[in-house]
């Protein structure tokens, strides 16, 4: 299966459905802790694989070291968030580790596709690629914050209607994940 139509089926939904059972004020108090983690903890595990790579097999080119590292850096959100509903931890550790795995997605796949480009190209810069990582994923949150609003919106203003359509609020929720992630990879 093409990995960008796999990516495009499947994790808008799953990521959307882990989100909606966040609640939205748990995720605004935690939010220092969950971007330091979903981009900064990204970046720091990207380079550090990046170079521990490069130097266990010196032939491998860092970009191609730091791809790697993107690959494994961010934690599947699915299963953080049914791994912690099974710990006896603290409701503030699980928001914050439940939040930053919804974030840390998006910031890996950015990682990725810039670590690729620097791969297939042979050009790079730590200091470009540290910039685009933090404006494309900066970017894509705050995609994802305003899609999500114009859809709350639009589905009060549906709800609030005379003779609100079930089939209509559903379609509205169904795509806006789709919208968000189209909209962030564009």
């Amino acid at each position: 299966v093409d990995p960008e139509l796999f990516l495009l089926l499947f994790v808008p939904p799953i990521l959307f459905a882990d989100a909606w059972s966040l609640p939205r004020r748990d995720f605004v108090r935690t939010l220092r802790g969950v971007l330091l983690l979903a981009l900064g903890l990204v970046a720091l595990t990207v380079v550090a694989i990046g170079y521990l790579m490069h130097w266990l097999v010196p032939a491998m080119p860092l970009a191609l070291a730091f791809t790697l590292g993107a690959i494994v850096s961010p934690t599947d959100a699915v299963a953080t968030v049914a791994t912690t509903s099974e710990l006896p931890l603290p409701a503030r550790v699980v928001q914050i580790v439940n939040a930053e795995s919804l974030l840390n997605d998006a910031s890996g796949l950015v990682a990725f596709k810039l670590a690729v480009a620097a791969a297939a190209t042979g050009l790079f810069s730590s200091a470009d690629l540290a910039l685009q990582f933090l404006l494309l994923s900066g970017g894509g949150i705050a995609v994802g914050v305003v899609a999500e609003g114009l859809s709350r919106n639009l589905r009060r203003r549906l709800i609030r209607h005379e003779d609100p359509d079930p089939t209509v609020i559903t379609l509205v929720t169904v795509l806006t994940p789709y919208v968000a992630y189209i909209t962030a990879e564009w």
